[in-house]
């Protein structure tokens, strides 16, 4: 899994866009990765495929849940 978080940058140069925002890109074999952010291109993968980006996505849910809930707790 690949995570790429970007922050909007300081200064007045309007060639440079503000962004901000995360992406995360899931590797499901045979050198491809799908983006959390486009559905869509999960619709041409293999069943190897989708087992495996489900696999890394409950291994995220489950630490994002943990730690979520080590935020909340006081």
């Amino acid at each position: 899994m690949i995570a790429t978080v970007t922050k909007k940058r300081r200064g007045n140069d309007p060639s440079v866009a503000d962004i901000e925002g995360a992406s995360f890109d899931v590797h499901v074999g045979e050198g491809r990765y799908i983006s959390l952010n486009d559905p869509s291109a999960a619709q041409n993968l293999n069943e190897e495929m989708k087992t495996s980006a489900l696999s890394q996505l409950k291994v995220l849910q489950d630490q994002m849940a943990s730690l979520m809930q080590k935020l909340t707790t006081k």
